[in-house]
């Protein structure tokens, strides 16, 4: 693991602030924007998940509201991730699955996939295989036709999320338009 990826400020399933209700704006910007791979371990029990590594972006929630794990979020180049996704954003990323059912707080920093498996927020069936997409409200669907594919499902969608495999371009889980 190479310098820019080893020491992360805070690790997977937590958020920096620590679930704290009242941060101020300025809270974390100093490790804003940064970048680091984790392996896909499950961090409470351990479990490795797959053989792969996930690159996350550390973002901060910028929406005026918690954001909950598995959703996917825009964020700009300043790393805010400024309200959840639509099939039009081009910065996407799936919030830490790995969070409390609380999710982020205002203001917090949180760690958001943009390469590799995690677990997406999800609308409607979808096959393993398939191939995913940006949808409303945040979720995923399955993708068809040409849109901006996320990426490709690992297995069949379950209790509105779906364990897939996202990434493709250096600055967001986004994958190039491709019929």
């Amino acid at each position: 693991m190479s310098t820019l990826t080893a020491d992360p400020p805070f690790a997977r399933g937590q958020t920096l602030g620590g679930g704290i209700a009242s941060l101020d704006a300025a809270f974390g910007l100093d490790k804003v924007g940064c970048r680091k791979e984790f392996l896909d371990i499950d961090p409470v029990t351990g479990i490795v998940t797959t053989n792969r590594t996930v690159t996350c972006i550390c973002l901060k929630n910028t929406t005026g509201a918690a954001l909950t794990k598995g959703k996917l979020v825009k964020f700009n180049t300043a790393g805010s991730a400024s309200a959840v996704a639509a099939a039009a954003d081009y910065q996407v990323a799936v919030v830490d699955e790995y969070l409390p059912s609380a999710g982020v707080a205002a203001n917090d920093l949180f760690w958001g996939v943009i390469r590799g498996p995690t677990t997406v927020a999800s609308s409607g069936a979808i096959s393993a295989g398939g191939r995913i997409a940006v949808s409303t409200l945040g979720n995923c669907a399955a993708g068809t036709g040409a849109v901006a594919y996320l990426g490709e499902a690992i297995a069949a969608a379950a209790n509105s999320f779906v364990r897939a495999i996202v990434g493709g371009t250096d600055n967001s889980a986004s994958i190039p338009t491709n019929a």
